[in-house]
């Protein structure tokens, strides 16, 4: 198995800063979409889901382009490590993630932006 080795200090900046950047945007961008009138409001939830779904299929790519990479990439290999018994160990804190962000959509519906941005 191969060692990992700590990321350098530039990549823990640029991280931070991209973090940091995608909170604030997706802030500007929740609100600025549940406050048009054009076309209707949506449902919280069905943003959310779309969001995690998303994330999931950008999880996936990066899976196997890392498989790949190692020269190890099978389907079944992918199914093994995503559904692996310490996996299943994450649907708890990821369940209070998606109840989070309903709450998010919620907050940023009845708040002023930067009542809103300096609370959360």
């Amino acid at each position: 198995m191969a060692t990992v080795s700590p990321p350098s200090q530039w990549q823990k900046y640029a991280s931070m800063f991209v973090l940091t950047f995608q909170s604030c945007a997706l802030t500007l961008v929740m609100r600025y979409s549940r406050t048009i009138t054009e076309g209707g409001i949506y449902f919280p939830s069905t943003a959310v889901l779309l969001q995690e779904a998303f994330k999931l299929v950008i999880a996936l790519v990066l899976l196997g382009v890392e498989e790949t990479r190692a020269g190890v990439f099978s389907v079944s290999r992918m199914f093994g490590l995503l559904f692996d018994k310490d996996c299943w160990k994450m649907l708890l804190p990821a369940g209070l993630f998606v109840l989070q962000n309903n709450l998010h959509f919620l907050a940023l519906t009845h708040m002023r932006l930067h009542t809103h941005t300096s609370v959360c």
